[in-house]
This record gives C-alpha cells, sequence and structure tokens, in this order.
C-alpha cells in the first residue's frame, strides 16, 4: 500500500510519460539511498513501475485522470503552452527588469558596477530562488512539507530538516560569523 501510495503521489507530480524515481521499498535499505532503480510509466490511466535492484513491479491504477492545464499541474510544457497561448502584454518583462531586457547579463552586470546600481541579476534575488530550490530538494528528501521561517532562514520544528541546510566545514576551512 505505501508503494502504491509513493507511486501514484510521484505520478500526479511528474505527469504523463517515463520517469525513474527512488524505490520505496528497497530505498531506504540501500547504500545509496538516493538511487533511482524505479521506472514508472506514466499514462492516463495507469502507471506502470518496475524496480531493477529489488525487482518489485506491478500496475497501479489512476483514480482520476492526469491533470493537463497549468491551474491543476504546474509544469514546463504548460507553462510554455499557456505563455504561447496568451503571451505576455507589451512591457510586462520590462516592468519586471525595471528597465531594458539587456542581451548580455555579465556586460549588465560590469555596467552597474560602473555606475554604481543595481545589476539586473542581483544577488538577492538568487539567492531567494536558490533558497526555495534546496527547499524543496530537502522537502523531498524527507517525504514532507516543510514550514520555512524567512527571517531565521530555518526550517520551524524540524531539526532533521536543518540539518540538510549546512555542514560541518573541515578543519581549517571553518567560517566563523
Amino acid at each position: 500500500m505505501e508503494v502504491e501510495q509513493k507511486v501514484r503521489g510521484e505520478a500526479y507530480r511528474l505527469g504523463n510519460g517515463q520517469h525513474k524515481i527512488t524505490c520505496p521499498s528497497c530505498g531506504p535499505s540501500r547504500k545509496k539511498k538516493t538511487d533511482r532503480t524505479l521506472s514508472l510509466r506514466i499514462d492516463n490511466e495507469k502507471i506502470l513501475f518496475n524496480c531493477w535492484h529489488c525487482s518489485m513491479n506491478g500496475i497501479v491504477p489512476l483514480r482520476e485522470k492526469m491533470p493537463v492545464n497549468s491551474e491543476q499541474r504546474v509544469s514546463h510544457m504548460s507553462i510554455a503552452t499557456h505563455v504561447k497561448d496568451e503571451p505576455l502584454s507589451g512591457g510586462a518583462v520590462e516592468e519586471v527588469y525595471g528597465g531594458p531586457v539587456p542581451e548580455n547579463h555579465t556586460l549588465n552586470f560590469i555596467e552597474a558596477i560602473n555606475a554604481g546600481q543595481q545589476p539586473i541579476s542581483d544577488v538577492w534575488s538568487h539567492n531567494q530562488m536558490l533558497e526555495i530550490c534546496h527547499l524543496s530538494n530537502i522537502a523531498m528528501r524527507l517525504g514532507r512539507p516543510l514550514n520555512w521561517d524567512p527571517d531565521k532562514r530555518e526550517v520551524i520544528g524540524d531539526k532533521q530538516a536543518n540539518s540538510f541546510l549546512s555542514r560541518e566545514n573541515r578543519k581549517g576551512y571553518e567560517i566563523n560569523m
């Protein structure tokens, strides 16, 4: 039952097609726990799965059809289709960038330094974006949602999740703040 739930949950997250995930049966006992040994083949009606390590396999019927629009499931395909069908209004990108869109980010960075201005790709917005990526990976590894405190920059009430945020530095390379 746990395997069916994991496979079904991954199917709704990943969408139709062929994918590889960590096997919920043998993954926790493996030396490399994150090895993606479970192959999924997902269509609108069922999920076929097979683990190349423990040979667990089967078919999981989908309870409902796979979501296909961007409101139900956001994917790069649904976003690309949405933008193609309903393009952004004129000036929307320039409004987000706060001016004309540079063709060369490196040149924009150098020009911003020389002018004493903020570049288009500033460090703080990239830091926030990468923070979200790291938290998503931690949540996927732990298999549960996280409550993030952006002011303290830590996961609220989750010691295990917080242990993924940093690691002990090698001797001689410590950072003291």
